[in-house]
């Protein structure tokens, strides 16, 4: 393998380290937000917070799917691809709560 095999393969993991260390340690901060800002509702926060990760679940698992059918499911491009379109979706969405309040 050449040195810039060598190198592109350490990025790469490097990389997935990267997200997987997001992923494992952001889901229970997300969960902790969730149920805080819920917490004046009692009863219902339960019913909505897993209703909050029932729509997650479902958009995360057909998006993941469908970059999986569409790019090379064989190499990292799904994960590559999806990161960089949820990436994307965030900042739009920042973007749109900050100009209109």
């Amino acid at each position: 393998m050449s040195l810039a095999g060598v190198v592109a393969l350490a990025a790469l993991a490097a990389w997935m380290w990267v997200v997987g260390s997001a992923l494992a340690r952001g889901r229970p901060a997300a969960e902790r937000v969730a149920n805080g800002a819920l917490a004046a509702f009692g009863q219902t926060a339960g019913t909505a917070v897993a209703l909050y990760f029932c729509i997650e679940s479902l958009i995360v698992g057909c998006v993941g799917t469908l970059f999986v059918l569409l790019l090379d499911g064989n190499t990292a491009w799904p994960l590559a691809g999806y990161c960089a379109l949820m990436g994307i979706v965030t900042l739009l969405a920042l973007r749109h709560i900050r100009a209109h309040g």
